[in-house]
């Protein structure tokens, strides 16, 4: 309690207030000027806790809505100004965030990000976390080392792999790489026709591999080519590659490439042919002994070979599928198609919205898409041709029009399925008798017009079913595989990456910029796709990680134990079964070993 004592006698002629002292409940003297101070203190820190709560709540709800940035971005925001992004760890999913940034609006866009205060990594620690990746034109034997210890942890059958092979046109120019410190722009001496003069490269090869049972993808090679490639050039390139992808494991059961010139001289080179009357699909292995390795058109290029074909000529059916399907005309013409497009093109409500004038008139780059082609022909256009028939707006002869789309309809969901719920199953005859039945009508098929012989497009329809056929054999009917997804062995991953490299804006970057570009989308596994891509987004991803993880001095091996060495080196527990310098070389740390 508090009082005070008056004294009377004071000279200011009133009472003053003498500060007394009690005792508390502890034995201990008390002034009142202290019970003061301590009440006013209490209600000091009552008032600082409730700012700091609401300051912490404040806070929470704030970073609440900032999940487009990872948590050491949330840091760096919450330092002060003047120290922002300065001794920031950043995360491995932070750089990669920065290289998609860096590639999509290039090295000004990226600085003016970060002058506004986005909290990003300046651009010379990008460059440190790939300074070790070089990508040098040829075989990518770093990219290799990386993945035999990424693979050391997949299961047998996660490590079957088809390899892709196709090229894309860059600029016809020589220039100085920064990087490699070379000039650039010739062809490859591996691809060189010639001995003498050297040869300017006007095409970029790249070949990537692709996983069969599980979803990933990796770049393992590129050379600058010229304007056609030798086939036992590239045939010898190709081997090579899967020869020293099996030395660690990897086995490459198939390859995929287009119908291109280069491709067909390689197939020749490696005693694969396929024609009316007989079909040779694989050769003997170059690294497994007593195994097949397939070859195979890329699906969705066959596609639209098809919708080309038709838009040309028409297609004659054999005399057995007439009698089978009970069809009164054998030709296959797309004035079918065209007639119903012209009947609905003043209606409001039509039946086939879809379909439009560029899908039987498309342009130069509208034949390059592969939706127009699937939409040309799909079920849907089978069904209207049907309906058209029945109401009299098309004679019968529509019908075998609409039989011939349904049926490449029913074709392209098989060789192109990416879901297991329509994967090959042991069970799956319906699928395996449609491919059969793609088999019998490729090598029957004729084409009207003064040029009706053999077609390359029959070609690649034999060979790719026949190999998917022949895997499927060899992998579900051996029961190694429960399922096969046949749309796994397309090249898609492949254009993509050549959408993403174009997508800068130059549809015909230098070799230098190809080579950049290559090396960021690898680095950034960067998996956003061009709106406007003629192929269908993949779903796979990049199996090695190129980025370099920070770590604080070198440590040698005998200094760590083991979990000193997990906090160093920072695995992922997939990744602990292995040897400290399996883990050094995964995570791109040379100066450790």
């Amino acid at each position: 309690m508090s009082f005070e004592v008056v004294a009377a006698d004071s000279p200011l002629g009133h009472s003053t207030a003498v500060p007394c002292t009690y005792n508390d409940f502890d034995g201990k003297e008390t002034t009142t000027i202290e019970m003061t101070e301590a009440i006013c203190m209490k209600q000091r820190v009552r008032s600082l806790q409730r700012q700091v709560k609401d300051r912490d709540k404040k806070i929470n709800n704030l970073t609440a809505n900032l999940t487009f940035l990872q948590p050491d971005q949330i840091r760096a925001l919450q330092s002060l100004p003047g120290a922002r992004n300065k001794g920031v760890a950043w995360s491995i999913d932070t750089i990669k965030t920065a290289f998609q940034l860096r590639y999509s609006c290039g090295i000004k866009g990226y600085e003016l990000l970060r002058k506004l205060g986005y909290p990003l990594p300046s651009y010379s620690t990008l460059c440190q976390k790939v300074d070790h990746a070089k990508f040098v034109p040829g075989i990518q034997h770093d990219v290799i080392e990386w993945f035999n210890v990424k693979s050391s942890t997949m299961k047998i059958q996660e490590k079957d792999c088809t390899l892709m092979i196709d090229e894309m046109q860059i600029k016809k120019c020589v220039e100085y790489d920064r990087g490699l410190k070379r000039y650039l722009g010739y062809v490859s001496s591996e691809l060189s026709w010639t001995s003498g003069a050297a040869e300017l490269a006007d095409h970029a090869l790249v070949f990537m591999i692709r996983g069969m049972s599980t979803n990933w993808k990796q770049t393992v090679a590129y050379f600058f080519s010229g304007r056609s490639i030798q086939g036992s050039a590239l045939w010898s390139i190709a081997s090579q590659i899967v020869c020293i992808l099996g030395r660690i494991g990897i086995f490459v059961r198939a390859i995929v490439s287009d119908m291109g010139s280069s491709n067909q001289a390689m197939w020749r080179a490696a005693g694969i042919h396929a024609g009316r009357n007989s079909v040779s699909c694989y050769s003997n292995h170059p690294f497994l002994e007593g195994q097949k390795m397939y070859f195979l058109a890329d699906i969705p290029h066959l596609l639209k070979n098809i919708r080309n074909c038709l838009l040309t000529q028409d297609i004659v059916l054999p005399p057995d599928v007439l009698i089978k399907e009970h069809l009164i005309s054998p030709k296959v013409s797309i004035q079918h198609i065209a007639a119903v497009i012209n009947h609905e093109e003043d209606n409001e409500l039509k039946i086939a919205p879809v379909l439009s004038r560029h899908h039987v008139e498309p342009g130069q780059y509208q034949k390059m898409r592969v939706s127009t082609a699937a939409q040309l022909l799909s079920h849907s256009t089978a069904s209207v041709l049907r309906f058209c028939v029945q109401n009299g707006t098309l004679e019968n002869d529509a019908l075998t029009t609409a039989w011939f789309v349904d049926f490449i309809n029913k074709w392209f969901d098989v060789v192109n399925a990416r879901h297991y719920q329509f994967a090959m199953t042991p069970l799956s005859t319906d699928s395996v008798q449609v491919l059969h039945e793609m088999v019998d009508l490729a090598s029957k098929v004729m084409f009207s017009g003064k040029r009706c012989s053999w077609k390359p497009i029959q070609t690649g329809l034999l060979l790719s079913t026949h190999s998917i056929i022949g895997l499927y054999t060899d992998l579900v009917g051996s029961g190694l595989y429960s399922y096969l997804l046949p749309g796994r062995l397309t090249q898609d991953p492949l254009e993509n990456l050549f959408c993403q490299v174009r997508s800068t804006g130059d549809s015909h970057p230098s070799p230098a910029h190809f080579r950049q570009r290559l090396k960021l989308i690898s680095v950034s596994q960067f998996m956003q796709m061009p709106r406007h891509s003629s192929y269908a987004t993949d779903d796979s991803t990049y199996i090695v990680n190129f980025l370099r993880k920070d770590v604080g001095g070198t440590v040698a091996d005998d200094q760590l134990d083991e979990d000193q060495f997990v906090r160093f080196i920072d695995v992922d527990e997939s990744e602990l079964s292995l040897s400290m310098r399996q883990c050094f070389v995964l995570h791109g740390r040379m100066d450790c070993l």
